[in-house]
């Protein structure tokens, strides 16, 4: 963005997950291009989640996979919780057992708070549109069909699928066993006993 080089040390430009432009952070803050909620993630460009640049937020902006009927439902479910200005935890709870068609149990309860905790990222204990957008989008579009999904990959993210699934086939026999599937899961959270 300020046509400046980029620093050769890693930490100091953030990769888009979308496209393969990287920036200088301060440059994206400074922009004035993205909402508040990207701001904050921009720290997780290094991180298996990912960060979009401004330019490929609408690609990466999940609501752009919703159908017109999708979205307007959502739009109705959010002016149904958002009692002020946003939605807090109590609403949350009370439009999940909406969802849900019933009481909720304390596991219930447990499981959408920690969902409205991951959900909120300003952590203003309020979901705003965009936060409870995305969230609910994803609830969505996991109802879909494997081939829907897939056909709504960017190039890079196939690259990086299929960098994965050979790192899993071990064999290279073009399949992934019950067995490699176990080591490879193994090997991804150790990465996470180290750091503790």
């Amino acid at each position: 963005m300020c046509q400046k080089g980029m620093h050769p040390f890693k930490h100091v430009w953030y990769p888009c997950r979308v496209c393969n432009r990287v920036f200088h952070k301060e440059c994206v803050l400074n922009c004035g291009a993205i909402h508040n909620a990207e701001k904050l993630t921009i720290d997780r460009a290094e991180t298996n989640i990912g960060w979009s640049c401004h330019k490929c937020v609408s690609i990466a902006d999940l609501s752009s996979l919703l159908t017109d009927e999708e979205m307007r439902a959502l739009i109705e479910d959010f002016d149904t919780c958002d009692m002020n200005r946003g939605v807090s935890l109590e609403e949350f709870l009370k439009y999940k057992e909406k969802l849900n068609e019933g009481p909720m149990t304390d596991e219930d309860k447990q499981r959408f708070t920690f969902e409205f905790r991951m959900t909120d990222l300003d952590q203003d204990n309020s979901l705003d549109w965009w936060e409870f957008l995305n969230h609910e989008c994803k609830r969505m579009l996991v109802k879909r069909e494997k081939n829907q999904l897939v056909e709504l990959l960017t190039e890079k993210e196939v690259i990086e699928a299929k960098a994965v699934f050979t790192r899993l086939d071990e064999n290279g026999d073009g399949q992934i066993t019950e067995t490699e599937a176990i080591q490879g899961y193994k090997s991804w959270f150790r990465r996470f006993e180290r750091k503790a």
